[in-house]
């Protein structure tokens, strides 16, 4: 005899879920955004001109949705390899986070090539750091090796921190291209520490908040972490396993969580992937659940209605709207805060 885990439905009546782009069709469909179709799409990162940028992951190119309501593709001629240059002959390699400075420039963690890319405003190609062998090396950015990079966040002064997944370290670029280890000993595991003493196991992605602290969501280990400015390691949320509990601190639960942002209050955003939900860890590390059901599926509503199908990362809008990459619905979300 088996048994069913029950569904559970949690979330703030609020906030209101809406479908931004895509029609649920797995395809590859630019134009108007209801008749778009995406291919688990993955990063999600916001300009300064209101442009939603996706990396498009199952389809290997970037995509972006204009505030006018239309979907074109930045850069990527939806093959996968390893080419830079024009977008039509640019291929990506299962790209998964991105980033946008104040001049529509788009870094792109290539997650399957071990490089990070640069793509210009009119979509064109380069690497800006890693050889592309998979490894661990820091240094100039055609000698630094990354293994698999996966989340990527933009920092005063154009640094850019990256989460190398496979390699167990956050990473930091300086805007001459150098590529240092900034925490993680490369060793799979878990420990607090400084630096490079500190283990992580499958870090995903970062972000950052106004004073410097750095964010991490470990996948592997289902917490999130925080590195503060002087490097110092330490669990700000999740337990030792995989579940789901709200809570504070420790006595929290993720499962598989995956992409995060930091609003300009401080709060952490967490798409937490394995249980289908969005969250939110407040300054003191409290964790309470905005919206999602335990059970894979799409809907879109207010509070315990709606219903996310494996969230992958979220960015936050000019508005302070939450902008979802919900990866197997294969459509682009908006959470928003509207009060009964």
């Amino acid at each position: 005899m088996t048994f069913e885990q029950p569904v559970f439905c949690l979330g703030d009546s609020n906030y209101v879920a809406s479908t931004v782009a895509g029609n649920g069709t797995l395809g590859f469909v630019n134009g108007a955004v209801e008749n778009a179709s995406f291919n688990n799409p993955y990063g999600i990162t916001i300009g300064n001109d209101g442009v939603i940028y996706v990396s498009d992951n199952g389809n290997h190119v970037i995509r972006k949705i204009l505030p006018t309501g239309v979907v074109q593709t930045l850069s990527g001629n939806g093959s996968s390899g390893s080419q830079n240059g024009l977008p039509d002959s640019t291929r990506f390699n299962s790209p998964i986070r991105l980033a946008v400075d104040s001049l529509g420039n788009v870094y792109v963690a290539d997650f399957n090539n071990n490089v990070i890319r640069k793509v210009t405003p009119d979509g064109v190609s380069s690497v800006y750091a890693g050889s592309g062998v998979a490894g661990f090396a820091d240094g100039d950015s055609t000698q630094a090796q990354f293994y698999s990079p996966a989340g990527i966040c933009l920092a005063p002064g154009l640094i850019l921190y990256v989460t190398d997944f496979n390699g167990h370290r956050v990473r930091k670029i300086t805007p001459d291209r150098k590529v240092t280890t900034y925490a993680g000993s490369g060793i799979s595991g878990f420990a607090d520490g400084i630096g490079i003493s500190a283990q992580f196991l499958g870090p995903s992605d970062v972000a950052i908040d106004k004073s410097g602290n750095l964010y991490v969501s470990e996948f592997l280990s289902n917490r999130i972490r925080k590195i503060s400015p002087d490097q110092s390691v330490r669990v700000f949320a999740g337990g030792t396993s995989a579940g789901f509990a709200d809570g504070s601190g420790s006595s929290a639960q993720f499962n598989s969580p995956d992409g995060i942002t930091v609003d300009s209050a401080g709060a952490v955003w967490v798409c937490d992937r394995g249980n289908n939900l969005f969250r939110k860890i407040s300054l003191d590390g409290r964790v309470s659940t905005i919206a999602g059901c335990s059970a894979q599926g799409f809907s879109d509503g207010r509070g315990k209605d709606i219903r996310l199908n494996a969230p992958r990362d979220v960015a936050i809008d000019a508005n302070g709207n939450f902008i979802i990459a919900d990866g197997i619905s294969n459509r682009i979300r908006k959470i928003q805060f509207s009060p009964l």
